[in-house]
């Protein structure tokens, strides 16, 4: 089991300079992009503002995590368009797997959010 925490850089920036508006319409759409780049046997789920997590149910080891990981960021890479907004979007990930990482739940999400913290830095 892996668990991959990702979020949208300078997000902030997007909402400040083209409005929420578009701001909004980026969350919908790196919510499709994921749902379209994760198996059907994990989960995708936006956690709250700009971060989202994608529970990896059956994975081999911590390899095939960030295969899945790097499958994400190419995805996600992709140009923007919104009405007459065009741009990139950037944005960063953390991974964890078990057992590794640790053996509950509470050590899986600890580790992704330290990783994804180190990720941006």
């Amino acid at each position: 089991m892996g668990l991959i925490y990702l979020d949208c850089d300078r997000f902030k920036q997007v909402n400040d300079t083209m409005g929420h508006d578009t701001g909004d319409s980026l969350l919908k759409g790196l919510a499709g992009r994921l749902k379209r780049c994760v198996r059907d046997k994990d989960l995708a789920a936006r956690i709250g503002g700009d971060e989202f997590a994608i529970v990896l149910t059956e994975i081999e080891d911590e390899a095939e995590a960030e295969r899945m990981a790097s499958a994400l960021m190419k995805a996600l890479q992709e140009p923007w368009a919104f009405g007459a907004n065009r741009f990139f979007a950037t944005t960063s990930m953390g991974i964890s797997v078990f057992p590794r990482a640790g053996n509950t739940v509470e050590a899986l999400i600890k580790e992704a959010d330290a990783a994804l913290y180190r990720s941006k830095n």
